[in-house]
């Protein structure tokens, strides 16, 4: 791993949100060097990159570290050991793992502590005061955890207590009022920020039910998370499963995805998505997939379709004719409806 090129005091957790935005500034203006640790996780809403990064934020005048978290990480999401929240969203578990890897770069630069944007109140799971202690008694971390948003609302740390910055200086915000963060923000001329909790697709409802149906059907690896993403998904009698994609880029995204790795089918004359099989290139597997992407494409409902497929790790397209769909096969088979 790369290793930054000035002194770290501490190591702040970055979400992109407002909140971790707002901390590292009340840091920064106390002449504090920060490490900006984004941690890059399957449930992300972009595609997920399985490599480090470190560069230079000028906006957060800060280093910024991209790390990737994967098949560990996802163990724990699948069995958390406090719970799930409203929707799929382990909240406590999974800052319990984030913090524990945090305490390892913290280590690996020799800073003081962690700083993250956690708001007492702000989310009942997880950011009341017995959940915020059980994470830092989970992680070792108890006073070396300084949350300055609500710092003057929360035991004094260890940073503070060896003056690395001042208390006074650090704010009291409590509960799920975000007026005080957004006339912050204003003030020192931040405007683009991720809305709360709009980076983990873990509290989306359509992504999570997805994400339940590939669980009772022990379709889940990495790879299909981010397939997740994407597309309208329907499981089909036998149990493979077509994705067809519902705009440009997601037919591109689909097509990258899926290319050597399942099938990829298409029609053949006119203009209509990417879809891929998981699954079998079973008759009655290509036959129903055919049916369901021409139905969204320019094909005409009752005349004969032509459709075009790649099977993985093969060059040439095979094609297959095929009536295109109607609205009964699509309700019957879609995982999610579309609203």
């Amino acid at each position: 791993m790369s290793f930054t090129k000035y002194k770290i005091d501490l190591v702040a957790l970055y979400s992109g949100g407002l909140d971790s935005l707002l901390a590292m500034r009340l840091l920064r203006d106390q002449g504090r060097n920060l490490l900006a640790l984004k941690f890059e996780h399957p449930f992300n809403k972009n595609l997920w990159r399985n490599s480090f990064k470190e560069y230079w934020d000028a906006d957060l005048e800060s280093a910024v570290w991209e790390v990737p978290l994967g098949q560990e990480f996802l163990d724990v999401i699948l069995k958390p050991k406090y719970g799930y929240g409203k929707n799929f969203n382990p909240c406590i578990d999974c800052k319990i793992y984030m913090y524990k890897r945090a305490v390892k770069i913290i280590q690996e630069v020799g800073a003081y502590g962690l700083v993250t944007g956690e708001v007492l109140g702000q989310r009942p799971m997880s950011q009341n005061q017995s959940a915020l202690a059980l994470i830092e008694n989970e992680t070792y971390t108890r006073g070396l955890v300084l949350r300055p948003l609500s710092a003057q609302l929360l035991p004094e740390t260890r940073i503070e207590q060896e003056h690395l910055v001042n208390r006074d200086r650090l704010l009291g915000l409590s509960g799920r009022n975000r007026t005080p963060q957004m006339e912050l923000a204003k003030q020192w001329g931040i405007s683009e920020y991720q809305t709360p909790a709009g980076g983990c697709l873990l509290t989306d409802i359509g992504y999570t039910k997805r994400l339940q149906e590939a669980i009772r059907h022990k379709q889940l690896s990495i790879f299909d998370t981010q397939l997740l993403k994407l597309g309208r998904h329907f499981r089909l009698p036998s149990g493979a499963k077509l994705i067809v994609g519902r705009f440009e880029e997601e037919n591109n995204l689909l097509a990258l995805l899926g290319k050597g790795r399942l099938i990829m089918m298409e029609d053949a004359v006119n203009k209509g998505p990417v879809g891929l099989l998981e699954g079998e290139a079973k008759t009655v597997n290509m036959s129903i997939s055919g049916r369901i992407i021409t139905r969204y494409s320019k094909s005409k409902e009752g005349k004969e379709a032509k459709v075009r497929y790649q099977l993985p790790n093969r060059d040439g397209w095979n094609e297959l004719n095929v009536m295109p769909g109607d609205d009964e096969i699509i309700e019957e088979l879609i995982i999610v409806p579309d609203k």
